[in-house]
């Protein structure tokens, strides 16, 4: 009754705000207005809150509003001779002294529809005022819009891209360098995917690095600190960043998305726990005790599932349980009872039993610590996988715990191993071992791709899972924003979802969408998606978005051909080759491998060609005629194109191979990694051989820090 007296008292003093700054500019007195960073402030309180309502979002947008100085031109009219159109809608005005902050996140309310319809022009202009007022984060927002010509004025229509102008590169560029200069996570990461494939920047794998780190241990930052408010037992890995589904359209389109059909799995798995089976009332006691794929976290519904499996003899139950009760989750901190369950649990050989139980010794919780029995357990645990056992090794093998001297190579070998399986501090500190050449050779290239894996983990990758359920509540045209903005910061996703939307005719945006389309084609054949460079084979023999110029085409094939490509591509590159009647090229280059892979798939081209020659010979004579012979508009070019490549489809299926990379040795950029590994700092700070019993277990949650020296 108290917090909810609390709570009606603090939203009707906002709302006394609100009704005092409007009474204020109603009078046209000199009286003192609300502080906008105070009015900022309540606003987000209200919208960011977990199980926020339409009305609580109605007044965050209202104080925002206030905050951001956008006023009513009727109301304002005489008021404030300073006061600033807003281009466009000449119905709204910009009052002088609003907050830049305030504008960016009413912006974002715009957007995503937040307390107010959506509205992406008035977003638009309130994100461009936002920039020129110095906002780093507004003009990360303002240079994605401006790489894809989204930042004319009528640009949006409503909810959807009514119009791609033309980008303006420089400006974009500017812009991002800007924010990135000034903290703009975003802009980082984009520049950061900009210089790694020298998308308009120089190309330069340190460089990129350079921006990817600090946002990539921003995301390990908020993965450990999710992790310490699960206690010391919860897995060190990815609790508390979003949550990522990898839809592809193209396959998944008519599937949904995946929490809808969780949940009616989590029915039919508690149907059958409730009716004794044992494996059901595991899975569903996991589920609810993570709180993880779209189910809520109960932790007591949680214990009564999961005490009811490990009763029956089930060994993964018994660790959970003693997860639970070591943590404290859902009951009293137990570490006796930890220990008991873990015991039971690795007297059945499992893994977390096991690893739980290398937990306890390393730490000394409910035992006497004992780090060669911690050890033991771990390696133990995981020989059979499992990613929390490899980082504790490798962070014991760090300091030489339970060991006679310390092996960096070791240390490496195991963060590794658990980067391999998507730990997020073992990514992490594997980037660091490389860059800085601790363990394993110093290499820029495998650094650089942990680094943008970790990236993509984090917050900023909401963005992508935004998409994919705009996608399928129908709302394609902000679907395809947030794809575009994925895109940016070079999730290969966002960018083939993109492309595949714009070359099916969804979210129709003008006559330059299938330009974008093929340029997103591109970005997304650069990172091996070997669909997209298909699609993008297609767009530049049917003239899709591109120059309708054979030529073009033939320089794609012989690239492909000459820098040594994997098997796979120099079949599809054949393929290609083989269905426009191009020459292999022959040289030292063309092996006796790669002729004979030319041979096979120009053998299967001109089987799927004597089957569609009438397709074949439209697109002959669309390329004869010139650009405006042939149409591939929308979803029915796309129908037409898909047959140009279907031989080489089969053929390699829907492999992705990464494409190789320069490795730019520039030891002076790699100094801030030798900073991470030697000298250590509060947010790179990672295991330290500490002297009390605690602190050893508690540094192995950090990343590589003070002890990695050579």
């Amino acid at each position: 009754m108290q917090a909810s007296s609390k709570a009606r008292t603090s939203f009707t003093r906002a709302v006394l705000i609100l009704l005092l700054a409007a009474g204020s500019c109603a009078s046209g007195k000199d009286e003192k207005q609300p502080d906008p960073a105070a009015l900022l402030q309540q606003a987000l309180q209200y919208r960011d809150k977990v199980g926020a309502t339409g009305r609580e979002q109605k007044l965050a947008a209202g104080l925002l509003k206030e905050a951001a100085g956008l006023a009513s031109a009727k109301q304002h009219a005489g008021k404030d001779p300073a006061a600033v159109p807003v281009p466009g809608m000449p119905e709204l005005v910009f009052v002088p002294g609003g907050s830049a902050a305030a504008l960016r996140e009413l912006a974002k309310c715009y957007q995503r529809g937040k307390g107010v319809d959506v509205n992406h022009k008035l977003s638009l202009e309130l994100f461009r005022r936002a920039a020129e007022l110095g906002d780093a984060e507004a003009q990360g927002a303002m240079a994605m819009r401006m790489a894809f010509g989204l930042h004319h004025s009528n640009s949006f229509e409503g909810s959807s891209i009514r119009h791609f102008g033309r980008p303006d590169e420089a400006s974009a560029l500017l812009h991002y360098y800007f924010g990135a200069a000034n903290g703009d996570a975003f802009s980082r990461a984009a520049l950061g995917y900009r210089h790694t494939f020298g998308l308009g920047v120089p190309k330069s794998c340190w460089t990129a690095v350079s921006y990817y780190q600090p946002v990539a241990e921003a995301v390990v930052q908020e993965a450990v600190d999710a992790y310490k408010t699960q206690g010391p037992l919860g897995s060190s890995s990815g609790h508390g960043l979003p949550q990522i589904e990898r839809i592809r359209l193209n396959v998944h389109a008519n599937q949904g998305i995946k929490p809808d059909r969780q949940r009616e799995v989590l029915q039919y798995y508690q149907y059958s726990a409730d009716r004794g089976n044992i494996d059901a009332q595991t899975a569903v006691g996991t589920l609810l005790n993570l709180g993880t794929h779209g189910v809520s976290r109960d932790h007591s519904a949680a214990a009564h599932y999961l005490a009811r499996a490990a009763a029956a003899g089930n060994d993964e139950a018994m660790a959970h349980l003693g997860h639970m009760h070591g943590a404290g989750m859902g009951m009293p901190q137990d570490f006796a009872k930890a220990h008991q369950y873990f015991s039971q649990s690795a007297a059945r050989n499992n893994p977390l039993g096991l690893y739980g139980l290398g937990y306890l010794f390393l730490s000394g919780s409910g035992v006497e610590q004992n780090h060669e029995l911690a050890l033991k357990y771990f390696q133990q645990a995981a020989e059979q996988g499992d990613r929390d056992a490899h980082f504790y090794l490798g962070a014991m093998y760090m300091h030489g715990l339970g060991m006679r001297r310390r092996s960096l190579s070791k240390a490496f070998m195991h963060y590794f191993q658990a980067a391999q399986a998507g730990h997020v501090q073992a990514m992490y500190n594997t980037a660091v071992m490389h860059m800085a050449g601790k363990g394993t050779p110093k290499s820029c290239k495998p650094a650089l791709s942990n680094l943008k894996a970790l990236v993509e983990k984090g917050p900023l990758a909401a963005s992508l899972q935004a998409g994919h359920e705009a996608f399928f509540r129908g709302q394609h045209g902000q679907a395809l924003l947030l794809y575009l903005q994925a895109s940016e910061l070079g999730m290969e996703i966002g960018q083939s979802n993109a492309a595949w939307m714009l070359d099916r005719g969804f979210a129709h945006a003008g006559h330059q969408a299938a330009s974008v389309a093929t340029a997103l084609f591109k970005r997304s054949a650069e990172q091996g998606n070997v669909m997209s460079l298909l699609q993008l084979g297609d767009c530049y023999y049917y003239g899709s978005g591109v120059e309708q110029r054979q030529q073009a085409l033939e320089q794609q094939v012989r690239a492909a051909l000459a820098q040594g490509a994997p098997p796979e591509d120099q079949q599809l590159a054949a393929a290609i080759a083989a269905q426009i009647g191009m020459q292999i090229p022959q040289g030292p280059a063309a092996t006796a491998g790669d002729a004979a892979a030319a041979a096979t798939a120009a053998g299967a081209a001109a089987a799927a060609r004597s089957g569609e020659a009438s397709a074949a010979a439209g697109g002959a004579a669309g390329v004869a005629a010139g650009p405006g012979a042939s149409s591939s508009s929308g979803s029915g070019g796309a129908a037409t194109s898909s047959n140009g490549a279907e031989a080489a489809r089969q053929q390699n299926g829907v492999a992705e191979d990464e494409r190789k990379q320069r490795d730019e040795a520039e030891p002076a950029a790699s100094s801030s990694a030798s900073q991470g590994v030697d000298a250590g700092s509060s947010s790179a700070a990672g295991v330290s051989a500490a002297s009390s019993s605690r602190q050893d277990a508690d540094s192995a949650d950090g990343r590589v820090g003070s002890g990695a020296d050579s």
